[in-house]
Formats: C-alpha cells, sequence, structure tokens
C-alpha cells in the first residue's frame, strides 16, 4: 500500500475543520461499505452535520430496545480489520480512520496544550492492533503537525487567541459529529473524541454561553446501548449534564426515556453506566429534575419506574430501589415522596419487592416502605392494608432485623435497627379504619 502524505494545520480553526471533514468522510466511506455487505443490518438514524444520516447498525440481540427508537444495543465486539488490500472497501475504512485518528489528536494537544508528537508516539501500540503498524510509521513521519511546527518550544495554549477559539468552541457541526461518529471511530479516537468534547463544553462553560446542539444528546442516548462506545456515550453525557441548560435539553427530549430499556441491559457495563448518568440528570439541578418528575409522574414512576422494578435484573431493581430511595429523601423532591407513598400501587409493589430472595433488595425496598409507613397523611386505602397485613408485617420485620447475613454493614448499623424499631412501632399503632355514617 503507498504511503499517504497530509499535512496538518495549525490555527485552531482550520484544525477544528479538518476534524469535521475528515469524520464526514470516514462517515461516507462506511456507509458506501455497509451497502455492499450481505449481513442483515437495521439502521440507526444520526443527525451529524445538520441533517438525518443513515448507519447500519447489527441485528438486536437478546436485549431490547425502547419501541420505536433509533438504534439496538448491540453485544457484538470489534474485529480486526484486514487493510492488506490497497484500494479495498475494508482499506479505505481504515485509511479514513487514521485520517481522523490524526486530526483528533492534534486537535486534542492544541486545545490542551500538549506535544502531539510525543503523545502520538505512545498510541503506535495499540493502533496498530487494527490498522496497519507500518503505513501509521510512514504517516506519522511524512506529517507536518503543529507541535513540530511550533517555534522555541511555547506552549500550545499560550499561542491560542480567544478570537482563534471561539470558531472551535462554537463549532456546532464538530460537536454533532463527535457524538454521532463514536460507532465509526477506534477506540483510541473515541478517548481523544471524548476530551475534545469535555473541553469544548468546558469553555463554553467558562463564556457563560452554552451552546450545544440538541443532536448530540439525541446521537449519544441512542448509541448509549451499544456496548462498544457506552462508556463514551455515558462519559459526554455526564459531562453535557454538568451544565443546566444541557439538563433542560434532556428532560424536553422524547429519547429520554431510552434510559429505561438501557437500565434494564444484560449487559453489566451498559446498565451501570446508565445509572450513573441518570443519577446525575435527577440529582445535579434537583429543581428542574423534581419540575419534570412532578410534571411527567405518572409516566416517570408509575409506568417506567415501576417496570424496571419489577423486571428480573437483579442489578437494575437494586439500583433501581437506592436511586429512587435517594430520591424520595431528597428535600427539593418534597411534593413527588408525598404523591408517590400515598399511592397504593406503590405500596403493593414495595411490599413484594421487601419477599424478594436477594437480602439486598430487600434491605433497600425496606428504605422505600419506611416512608410509606412514617407518613402523617397515609390515605384510607393504603392504612387498611397496612392493617390488613399488620401481624405479617411485624412478623417480617423482627425476622429481617433478626436473620440479617453476617458481615454486611447495612443491616449492622445503628440507624437501620432505629429505623426498623419506628417501623414496628408505626405499625402496631395501626387502627381499623371506621366507616363514617
Amino acid at each position: 500500500m503507498g504511503t499517504e502524505t497530509f499535512s496538518l494545520p495549525e490555527g485552531p480553526a482550520e484544525l477544528s475543520r479538518a476534524v469535521v471533514d475528515a469524520l464526514l468522510a470516514l462517515r461516507r466511506i462506511s456507509e458506501a461499505v455497509a451497502t455492499t455487505t450481505t449481513p442483515p443490518t437495521t439502521t440507526a438514524t444520526t443527525t451529524g452535520s445538520g441533517s438525518a444520516t443513515k448507519l447500519p447498525v447489527p441485528a438486536a440481540g437478546s436485549d431490547q430496545y425502547v419501541p420505536g427508537a433509533a438504534g439496538a444495543p448491540d453485544d457484538r465486539t470489534e474485529q480486526p480489520v484486514d487493510s492488506t488490500q490497497p484500494g479495498s472497501s475494508l482499506s479505505r475504512v481504515v485509511e479514513a480512520q487514521e485520517r481522523v485518528a490524526f486530526t483528533l489528536a492534534a486537535l486534542r494537544s492544541l486545545l490542551y496544550g500538549e506535544d502531539w508528537l510525543d503523545r502520538s508516539a505512545t498510541r503506535s501500540a495499540v493502533i496498530a492492533d487494527t490498522c496497519n503498524r507500518e503505513k501509521r510509521n510512514d504517516l506519522a513521519a511524512t506529517t507536518t503537525t503543529p507541535a513540530n511546527q511550533a517555534k522555541g518550544g511555547q506552549d500550545a495554549s499560550e499561542r491560542l487567541s480567544t478570537e482563534a477559539l471561539q470558531s472551535v468552541v462554537y463549532d456546532t457541526e464538530l460537536l454533532e459529529l463527535l457524538a454521532s461518529s463514536l460507532p465509526l471511530m477506534e477506540f483510541e479516537s473515541r478517548k481523544d473524541a471524548v476530551a475534545v468534547f469535555h473541553n469544548i463544553l468546558r469553555r463554553q462553560a467558562e463564556n457563560q454561553r452554552m451552546q450545544v446542539p440538541t443532536s448530540v444528546l439525541e446521537s449519544l442516548l441512542v448509541d448509549y446501548g451499544r456496548p462498544e462506545v457506552a462508556l463514551s456515550c455515558g462519559m459526554m453525557l455526564r459531562e453535557a449534564l454538568r451544565h443546566e441548560d444541557c439538563v433542560r435539553m434532556l428532560f424536553s427530549l422524547d429519547t429520554f426515556w431510552i434510559f429505561f430499556s438501557l437500565l434494564q441491559m444484560s449487559n453489566f457495563d451498559v446498565a451501570s453506566d446508565a445509572f450513573t448518568t441518570l443519577r446525575v440528570a435527577l440529582t445535579r439541578h434537583k429543581k428542574l429534575a423534581a419540575e419534570f418528575m412532578l410534571q411527567h409522574f405518572d409516566r416517570f414512576f408509575l409506568t417506567e419506574y415501576n417496570n424496571l422494578l419489577r423486571c428480573d435484573n437483579y442489578v437494575s431493581k437494586r439500583q433501581g430501589l437506592k436511586l429512587l430511595s435517594e430520591l424520595l429523601l431528597d428535600r427539593s423532591n418534597f411534593y413527588i415522596m408525598i404523591r408517590y407513598v400515598g399511592m397504593v400501587e406503590n405500596l403493593k409493589l414495595v411490599m413484594t419487592l421487601m419477599l424478594d430472595p436477594g437480602k439486598s433488595i430487600q434491605l433497600e425496598a425496606f428504605h422505600v416502605f419506611k416512608l410509606i409507613v412514617a407518613n402523617p397523611s397515609k390515605p384510607v386505602d393504603v392504612k387498611r392494608i397496612l392493617f390488613r397485613n399488620r401481624d405479617k408485617l411485624i412478623r417480617y420485620l423482627n425476622a429481617l432485623g433478626s436473620e440479617a447475613p453476617t458481615g454486611n454493614p447495612a443491616f449492622a448499623s445503628e440507624a437501620f435497627r432505629e429505623d426498623l424499631q419506628l417501623v414496628i412501632s408505626e405499625i402496631q399503632k395501626l387502627q381499623p379504619e371506621t366507616k363514617s355514617p
């Protein structure tokens, strides 16, 4: 294969445009290659470059995604690409990936003030596993970079003027492509994309002017279910959710509800990372989150969240209960808590979860149950169910305290013992409801 030689521009605006051009080229080539492949695929709608684009997505495995959501979870693992045949379709993809890798690495180095040549040298061992080693070495030797063009060892960050940076920081097409092209990038390029994304958003926050397109959050949510890019999507989303404008935007999207399918995926890494991101969304800017949960109370709690707690996935149930108790105990969610603990449907679900074989799930369910019992304004239907099951509940709670698993500090804590006695005392006080004349 011949050696491709190209020069990276020095200015931030020009380098940003070079990254955009490289990503657009990679998308075009990947789409062209996808049309010639025979395995059955579905398509995922992404929104890079300001218009919807159909990208190939492998057919879904055992996990089910949100009905109607663009894209499906993919449990496949990445396979090495054979780039030994010059001019072949796969070799064209590899070349496009290499160009993205070099331009992204250079942009990251420019934004962070790093030495691009030194850092790219440490990347070669990893990249060589999926790309041709000789071609990459030749390309590195014949590439003109901002680092080797700089004179006198001047720090890169000092060379960037405020005006020059604005063209990068507020390049919405760059943000869209970084978010929507993650599945097409190499592993190291994804790390660079995440770093550039973080740097841009933090510079926007410093300017007190956030400009993150809606399509960026949508693309990250849609691709979140793909294990090979899930962690990158999660890091980008959590960085965006540090900012109030992005949280408000997330709550306005229909794709927000994809979270509840991600939480139930059998892939532990994806589900756990999605829980972390959802927790940030619901607890970082509490006033916004409380307004959203109140406005969509029935769908959020009675449909999506209760379905999550009924699923067969042990980890999903446990983490879901833990986040639920955290939300209900937060003072910002007082009115949400009062509404939730006053509903019979929620009481029945929590009592069922207290009978789960898993002791940890029983403990998390108890923390929600104690809020229902401690409510001084319990509705009549809730009181009736508690009184009808009073003896069984007291026996169960006594056993929960005495049969606690050894070595679990949560069961041995003084706070748990006090809560347990308080709940038992409140249940013992229950009296049958008298019918009004």
